[in-house]
């Protein structure tokens, strides 16, 4: 099956759309970091679940807290649970 064998051709195109597709969604995620304050919703006087999975990894629990620096930022008060690496329970905390 000739076909199916990639060419360097095909390769070398599909790096290229990567490397767009990867050049234009930094480019958006830089252009919202930057959004005025005015755009940005207030959370002010709300309460907000965060409920993680675990943290018993370094990126869990800098992502964890990143989620909740967030909220705080917007003015509201994180609520903070931890499922225990449980899916069944992250889903019973969000719900309730």
């Amino acid at each position: 099956m000739p076909d199916a064998v990639p060419t360097p051709k095909t390769n070398r195109l599909h790096a290229i759309g990567r490397t767009l597709v990867l050049s234009l969604l930094a480019t958006s995620l830089a252009a919202t970091a930057y959004a005025e304050d005015s755009d940005v919703p207030s959370l002010a006087g709300k309460r907000i679940a965060i409920s993680m999975t675990g943290t018993s990894h370094y990126f869990d629990i800098k992502a964890f807290q990143a989620q909740v620096d967030e909220v705080k930022r917007l003015g509201g008060t994180p609520i903070t649970l931890d499922a225990g690496r449980n899916d069944k329970n992250l889903v019973n905390q969000l719900q309730t």
